[in-house]
């Protein structure tokens, strides 16, 4: 498996959106290794990006996860999936694509105090 962790950055810092999501249930990639793993991302807003909230994800107007973003780097946790988030949460998983490629963020509905 390559490691792509350093092009991040350069990609943040074009311009570039990126989105990182990991199922809540996940027992192969972890959502904590996964957040931490963004969290620890030497990058210009680092410090931002830490300081950001988590918000509370919806979907067709139910809660399906949080989110925290800044400055183009989003990181999703998605409630009720494993390791393969279209498998587990179909709509969920369309949900995400479209309102993360189409509309350009998330939509939100209230702060939540953990991830």
């Amino acid at each position: 498996m390559l490691d792509f962790q350093q092009d991040i950055p350069p990609m943040l810092m074009a311009g570039v959106t990126a989105l990182i999501y990991h199922g809540n249930e996940d027992y192969i990639v972890n959502w904590i290794g996964g957040y931490n793993w963004v969290s620890n991302l030497q990058w210009t807003y680092q410090s931002q990006w830490n300081k950001a909230p988590n918000v509370t994800w919806t979907a067709g107007g139910v809660e399906a996860g949080s989110y925290k973003t800044y400055g183009g780097l989003t990181f999703l946790k998605v409630l009720n999936a494993g390791h393969m988030v279209p498998m587990d949460q179909p709509y969920n998983a369309l949900q995400m694509i479209q309102q993360f490629t189409i509309y350009g963020g998330f939509n939100s509905t209230e702060k939540t105090s953990s991830n």
